[in-house]
């Protein structure tokens, strides 16, 4: 995705793959997800790499997955983006 093509996405929510790809746009986007726990686990450094292109507007993001990664992923993105307050939600089937 070109940066600037959402100059206006303030939410998002989808799959794992979609929320990464949404950040390489750089929109101003506040409230992102819907991230995988285990995705999260398995690139780390992918993940904090694309929440940094939104790092100056994003305040939430939610994510999914297997409940004993929670704690693990909490600080994995807290280290990322200090400001961030994150949401558990329930499966979808993505």
């Amino acid at each position: 995705m070109e940066p600037g093509s959402l100059p206006n996405l303030q939410e998002f929510s989808g799959s794992h793959d979609d929320a990464l790809l949404v950040c390489t746009a750089r929109p101003p986007v506040e409230k992102l997800g819907i991230f995988r726990v285990e995705e999260v686990n398995r690139s780390p450094r992918l993940v904090g790499a694309a929440l940094q292109l939104v790092s100056g507007t994003l305040r939430r993001i939610s994510w999914t997955g297997l409940e004993p990664f929670r704690n693990e992923v909490a600080v994995k993105f807290a280290r990322c983006i200090p400001q961030l307050t994150a949401e558990w939600v329930e499966e979808r089937g993505y």
